[in-house]
């Protein structure tokens, strides 16, 4: 377990299909701990987290990011969020939809990305201590130090999904935290906007 900010730890699992990492998040603030895509855990994961907290609640950016989020459910006891656009597409039962705007535990700020790989592409915003903007599939980390976005055909409307991103930099943010790939702790506001700029 990595810790990157005051408030934020991260994991991660390779996959060898896709040639990068599956990253989760776990988020303590003011006494209320969260996961967000949680993926596969090692024992030393586990441990850290029943050591330092367990999660309240379990976020999910999209219904492919589901991951091992049953398994932290199970041992936690712990309920799992989406969007209400993808509550009936995920193929594991939810306890709880997200709406876009929702305040979540933690502070988080669920903000809905429209024309997205998913109906419910979600996007968390972190506003505390180093501010983070948390994104599931919407765009990825790869190559390392840069970003870019899945295969067109994973979209309805390759350039709408794009465009759509741009309803992100309304936010301050210091961390943009990617569930694919690597993450940018450095101009990570700038990184993006110069990204979308290219649309």
């Amino acid at each position: 377990m990595r810790q990157i900010s005051p408030h934020i730890w991260t994991w991660s699992e390779f996959n060898t299909d896709k040639g990068l990492d599956f990253n989760g998040w776990y988020i303590q603030y003011d006494g209320e701990t969260a996961l967000i895509d949680p993926p596969e855990p090692t024992e030393n994961v586990i441990q850290f987290i029943k050591t330092r907290g367990a999660p309240d609640n379990i976020f999910l950016t999209n219904k492919h990011h589901a991951r091992a989020s049953g398994v932290f459910r199970e041992i936690f006891d712990c309920p799992v969020w989406i969007h209400e656009h993808d509550e009936s597409l995920i193929e594991m039962p939810v306890d709880r939809t997200i709406k876009d705007q929702d305040i979540l535990s933690c502070g988080i700020k669920a903000i809905h990305i429209c024309d997205g790989k998913t109906r419910g592409e979600t996007s968390f915003y972190f506003p505390h201590e180093k501010a983070a903007m948390i994104i599931g599939d919407a765009v990825i980390g790869k190559p390392k130090g840069s970003l870019s976005m899945l295969a067109d055909e994973k979209f309805e409307n390759p350039f709408k999904a794009k465009l759509a991103l741009n309803r992100l930099l309304e936010f301050q943010f210091d961390l943009l935290l990617l569930g694919d790939g690597e993450s940018l702790t450095e101009n990570a506001y700038e990184t993006l906007k110069k990204f979308l700029t290219n649309a």
